[in-house]
């Protein structure tokens, strides 16, 4: 991460607007199927596509370095700290409208 003004910026945007939730210094091992991994600065859960799409374009345009780790499955993450954002897909679903009374729902 590009320092601490970036964090508490990137922090106060997602809560500002409503972007999901988020854990500060997180045992990425608590997250992942495999259960290793060191310590994310942030660990982010968007609560839909706009958030992520947002947070994206917020860590992309101040330089932020990011990892998006789906669910958490099938990862293996250094054991060490990350100055950077993690961003589990978990809570994220995808409709699809398959015809006037149909859809397709599934999880990224």
């Amino acid at each position: 991460m590009k320092g601490l003004n970036s964090i508490n910026n990137l922090i106060k945007y997602i809560n500002e607007e409503k972007l999901g939730d988020y854990l500060l210094d997180e045992k990425l091992s608590k997250h992942t199927s495999l259960k290793i991994g060191g310590i994310a600065n942030i660990l982010f859960y968007p609560k839909d596509i706009e958030g992520l799409r947002k947070v994206l374009k917020f860590i992309r345009e101040h330089n932020i370095e990011y990892y998006i780790i789906g669910n958490g499955t099938n990862l293996l993450i250094n054991e060490r700290y990350f100055k950077a954002v993690f961003i589990n897909l978990k809570n994220i679903k995808i409709v699809n409208k398959l015809n006037k009374n149909k859809f397709f729902i599934s999880k990224i």
